[in-house]
């Protein structure tokens, strides 16, 4: 009888973290029931990241493919060795595979019976997540401009085009659609009924990751990006202090206005592709609610509050002085034989953090504010 292997290829923003997250911490008692969530190829706990993705980025070819990491050479020697007879795999970067990606992964699966599965979620709702996601990194756009400019282009909230090469490599009989919102309470549950294990779902806790973007944080993060824009690249931003405001903002109390809906007059532009990918989704085997895929809700997008440009730009400096002294701690801790080949680097980020916080207090001193500089 030939091994079982569950591919769950996402996509993004459907509570993926929290679906690996939540198999990575029940793994003993998952295979108890038959089933093995493969523990080759995760990432450090402490870095959140609970999938197999390297595995993802070696069949993507995706920059981000460790070579000194887990392989499928490697996965596969596990799972051939291994006494359980069914294994589910989980990264959402599956979902960005072309058609010849996905079947140079049937080649590998070809021993096994591999099942694929794609959880879709109301497109709706998608959107906003990967908003309020964008929205929580460099940003000096307001709601409206952002869905205008990054919405209609990039089009990432459709489902078909990432589910079509893996209906024409595997067949539609192989793929399996667990919907999010009919899982949301439990979203690995949904999952690992497909598996056919006999489980309790009651000992399946469901971790929750990633919380949602709140109107606050990204009210923060645009007053800061704005204060700081034209002092320091966005790379700098999205790497070292949009993770510190991210941090403290997912210990604020959760509100439940979480949505900023897509603006009104881009709703003839969306409605239609939608339309089609839901009919697209159905004829693929999904069998998708009409409460959530046929009803469109479109409302006119919530703008975050905005913020005095003097509160921006005193947490832009409280940001950067922390930066500042993380940096000046490693520079301290070099060996002196390392000061110059180590240090040097580190000397220049807090020389261009030096020069941040001066162009801040040049701006206060002028009595500018961060909105009247260039959005970029």
């Amino acid at each position: 009888m030939r091994k079982r292997i569950f591919l769950h290829i996402g996509p993004h923003k459907t509570g993926t973290t929290s679906i690996q997250a939540t198999l990575r911490f029940n793994s003993e008692y998952l295979e108890s029931c038959g089933v093995c969530y493969l523990p080759v190829g995760l990432g450090p706990t402490p870095d959140r990241i609970h999938g197999q993705h390297n595995l993802a980025y070696e069949i993507c070819g995706d920059y981000r493919f460790d070579p000194d990491g887990a392989t499928w050479r490697e996965a596969l020697r596990f799972i051939d060795e291994s006494p359980h007879r069914a294994f589910i795999i989980s990264s959402e970067a599956f979902s960005t595979c072309d058609v010849g990606m996905v079947r140079r992964l049937a080649d590998l699966l070809a021993p096994y019976d591999a099942t694929v599965i794609y959880m879709p979620r109301n497109h709706v709702n998608v959107i906003n997540s990967i908003f309020g996601q964008n929205a929580a990194k460099w940003n000096t756009r307001n709601t409206s401009d952002w869905f205008k400019r990054r919405l209609i282009k990039s089009m990432t909230f459709l489902h078909a085009p990432k589910v079509a090469p893996w209906v024409e490599t595997f067949g539609s009989a192989a793929l399996r659609f667990p919907v999010f919102e009919l899982e949301k309470a439990n979203l690995a549950a949904g999952i690992l009924r497909i598996t056919g294990c006999e489980f309790d779902p009651s000992m399946v806790e469901q971790r929750r990751m990633n919380a949602a973007r709140r109107r606050a944080h990204i009210a923060v993060n645009l007053a800061v990006c704005r204060a700081l824009n034209g002092l320091i690249t966005p790379a700098f931003y999205n790497m070292c202090l949009a993770p510190k405001l991210t941090l403290v903002a997912e210990c604020l109390p959760s509100t439940r206005e979480k949505n900023f809906y897509v603006p009104a007059d881009l709703t003839a532009a969306l409605e239609q592709p939608i339309r089609e990918d839901v009919a697209r989704l159905r004829s693929y085997g999904a069998v998708l609610p009409p409460d959530s895929y046929d009803n469109l809700r479109m409302e006119s997008p919530c703008e975050v509050e905005e913020l005095a440009p003097e509160i921006g730009a005193m947490l832009a400096a409280m940001l950067l002085k922390a930066q500042r002294e993380i940096i000046g701690a490693r520079i301290a801790g070099l060996p002196k034989a390392k000061h110059g080949s180590l240090g040097a680097p580190l000397q220049r980020k807090i020389d261009v953090i030096d020069a941040a916080l001066a162009g801040l207090g040049s701006a206060k001193a002028h009595g500018k504010s961060g909105s009247q500089m260039t959005s970029g």
